[in-house]
């Protein structure tokens, strides 16, 4: 069973990082709104140099520590709230951004 106020908060947060749970056509999340959110979590910026390797890998970690634990909440339970687990996901991931370190993508 959830906690409703840590569900509370992590909708807060989530809100506040400008993500409104939801798609475009109004309709909750549903599993591709799911996957999304476990792509958007693992497909990260490569580091642009060696030193900035060992920092990517443990954003990289704890990253896909949280999507697996989204996924294995979603797969594991036949009610599970796919919304829910698609949000808390995505708050997770604001609190743990890949910016601390030089992105291939970085010019």
């Amino acid at each position: 069973m959830r906690n409703r106020k840590t569900h509370d908060r992590v909708r807060d947060l989530y809100y506040r990082a400008g993500y409104i749970a939801g798609r475009r056509d109004g309709a909750r999340p549903d599993w591709r709104d799911a996957l999304t959110a476990v792509r958007d979590a693992l497909d990260i910026p490569y580091p642009r140099t060696a030193g900035d390797e060992e920092i990517y890998k443990e954003i990289l970690d704890r990253r896909l520590m949280q999507a697996l634990v989204t996924l294995r909440s979603i797969l594991d339970r036949d009610d599970a709230d796919v919304a829910w687990h698609v949000e808390y996901l995505r708050a997770k991931l604001v609190e743990m951004p890949a910016e601390s370190y030089q992105r291939w993508a970085d010019e």
